[in-house]
């Protein structure tokens, strides 16, 4: 029963170190990726978060909390006619002029759970779209602005409306006795964080792939210079297989700097050395073997031909003629010739 030959794929060490390479190139460039967006993302929300923080804290400091639980008795509807209220209003213009990317506004609690009444508001003086009315009730749609009563409390999850990406910020207003009587909001602008987060997925490509083809051409030639020595004692092996004994495998050994490559051509050279002794040998064996056999053919060959009743029969006769030979040259001898005269 014949075996089945099983079908195998020739990949060189050199195709193998340059497939090892990408793959582990990828997985390390992968995970650098990852920390470095996060890192960056991460920095960028710090920078986010420690101004937000500057900003409630500067917002508070220009308000006055016993004066401003004095707006929350001021009917709803239209701005109104309060020096406190425009003081307020004065204030929170001052810090939207010192940074435009911020909105702040003010509110206190509404009679209804979940609900909160719009106080001051930045927008009332900028943009009457997106003007909140003074003392008018808000659904909160954002459990932290309810959760800012009870302290300070920064979101920096972006969120989206149309007006762009934001993140928020919140923190209470205190009486002169400490009591909570209202709280502060302030939106920032998220564009920052969005716009940190697109340049990283943006330009990532452009960087992997810039990297990549530096590196990939450095380990190309590298791997060639590393694989030329396995590549070469490859094809003196094939050689030897084929009874081609001139490679000189001696040569790999004679490097000032030995490796593995160095060992293992030196023991081919003392195996190819032993291989080749051993079939010189084996020739000049064969040779004498052929010579023996040579021979003993013929003499069986003669020994074949002197049985034969032939050749005993030719040899007789042979004799025979050299006996009457030697008869003949006695008759002709001069003694006998001058006896007979």
């Amino acid at each position: 029963m014949a075996v089945p030959v099983r079908r195998t794929m020739f990949l060189s060490l050199r195709l193998k170190m340059l497939l090892a390479f990408s793959l582990v190139f990828a997985l390390v460039f992968a995970a650098a990726f990852w920390w470095f967006y996060l890192f960056s993302t991460g920095s960028a929300t710090d920078h986010v978060r420690t101004h937000v923080q500057t900003y409630l804290t500067a917002t508070a400091l220009g308000i006055n909390g016993d004066e401003f639980a004095q707006l929350s008795r001021l009917p709803a509807g239209a701005e109104p006619n309060s020096p406190i209220y425009r003081k307020q209003q004065a204030w929170l213009r001052q810090l939207h002029t010192i940074e435009p990317k911020e909105v702040s506004y003010t509110f206190v609690k509404g009679p209804k759970p979940g609900e909160v009444l719009w106080i001051g508001d930045i927008f009332r003086d900028k943009d009457a779209k997106r003007a909140t009315t003074f003392m008018a009730g808000y659904d909160i749609s954002k459990p932290q602005i309810q959760d800012a009563f009870g302290g300070s409390l920064i979101n920096l999850t972006p969120y989206h409306d149309r007006w762009g990406y934001w993140v928020s910020g919140y923190m209470p207003i205190f009486n002169s006795r400490q009591q909570v009587v209202g709280g502060i909001g302030v939106d920032f602008s998220a564009l920052h964080v969005i716009q940190v987060q697109e340049a990283i997925r943006d330009k990532i490509w452009l960087v992997f792939l810039f990297t990549y083809l530096v590196v990939f051409t450095f380990v190309y030639f590298f791997s060639a210079l590393l694989a030329q020595p396995i590549d070469r004692l490859t094809r003196m092996a094939s050689k030897v297989g084929k009874g081609d004994y001139s490679g000189n495998f001696a040569n790999f050994g004679r490097s000032r700097l030995r490796d593995e490559i160095s060992i293992l051509g030196a023991v081919f050279a003392s195996m190819v050395g032993q291989v080749h002794e051993r079939e010189m040998n084996l020739k000049r064996e064969v040779q004498g073997l052929r010579i023996e056999i040579d021979q003993s053919r013929k003499a069986k060959q003669v020994n074949e031909i002197v049985d034969t009743d032939f050749f005993r029969d030719l040899k007789g006769k042979a004799q025979a003629m050299r006996s009457r030979a030697q008869q003949v040259g006695t008759l002709t001898d001069p003694p006998v010739q001058e006896l007979l005269k």
